[in-house]
């Protein structure tokens, strides 16, 4: 949906030509790679317009709550279009899973140090033994 931001008779658009080979020059005169410029370019460009334009259409008080408001609105219409977290129901159940992971590793754990401790403890009743039998003699 294009924003009522320009003068009477204007639109995006038209400017867009306008805009777009501005923007290009600019960029083409940035000392990054060519990659780094057609992102620029292709991605951040027209998604800053947009939210430079909705701010200046806008003039808010305090700006850059408006530009997170903003964003975040962008944002709540892009995962509605295509879902990409998880719902509640499925992050519970991924979270449960981690935690059953988590208890079975604490009882591997528990039992590897349990082991251990029994190991030490036969090693030291075995070593008093040798020096009581040492003791003796």
């Amino acid at each position: 949906k294009e924003l009522d931001l320009l003068p009477h008779g204007h639109s995006m658009a038209s400017n867009a030509d306008t805009a777009m080979s501005s923007a290009k020059a600019a960029v083409e005169s940035l000392s990054f790679s060519d990659e780094r410029k057609e992102y620029i370019l292709e991605v951040l460009d027209p998604a800053l317009e947009t939210l430079v334009w909705a701010a200046i259409a806008a003039a808010p008080e305090k700006p850059l709550d408006f530009l997170i408001g903003f964003l975040r609105k962008q944002q709540a219409l892009s995962d509605s279009d295509h879902p990409k977290h998880l719902s509640l129901q499925a992050t519970n159940l991924h979270l449960k899973k981690q935690v059953a992971q988590m208890q079975d590793f604490l009882q591997d754990v528990g039992v590897i140090v349990a082991t251990k401790a029994d190991c030490e403890r036969k090693e030291v009743a075995k070593a008093q033994e040798e020096d009581e039998d040492e003791d003796e003699d």
